[in-house]
């Protein structure tokens, strides 16, 4: 199933009606178009003039393109996506299909490296970080005080 706007069933099935707030889960589609599902789901419960939207949406984006390249999630798999905010604290879960080889971590060179600094953003602006592996499934979370 390919989805050209990141707004397929899995983004409508989280949809609260209008006036309820906002499911803090939505599913997307492990596909590099659905990154900005994820974006937008972190702007719906967080609002736009939230105090770390933005570091949120960019955090988000990186752990969401680590599930679509490297998980075996990736091309018809879902990912699910959780935030929350409660007492100045925004925690979030991204959780895949995992991956038998590797879990997301940062690249010993990451300096000199095309790509790979994604965890090297996640370590410099969250409050805190790690990733738990479950029955097949690899969940990478963050915590961002504000």
């Amino acid at each position: 199933m390919t989805q050209s706007r990141g707004e397929g069933p899995q983004d409508d099935q989280h949809r609260q009606p209008a006036g309820g707030p906002p499911s803090p889960v939505v599913l997307v589609v492990a596909l590099p178009g659905e990154v900005r599902t994820a974006r937008r789901h972190v702007r719906r419960v967080l609002g736009q003039g939230h105090p770390a939207v933005r570091d949120v949406e960019l955090l988000v984006s990186e752990l969401v393109t680590n599930s679509v390249q490297h998980s075996d999630s990736a091309g018809d798999g879902l990912v699910r996506v959780e935030v929350t905010n409660a007492d100045g604290v925004v925690r979030v879960e991204v959780e895949d299909d995992g991956s038998p080889d590797s879990v997301p971590c940062m690249s010993a060179d990451h300096y000199s490296a095309d790509n790979g600094r994604g965890m090297l953003l996640v370590d410099a602006l969250a409050t805190t970080w790690g990733v738990l592996r479950e029955k097949g499934r690899t969940t990478t979370w963050f915590t961002l005080k504000y």
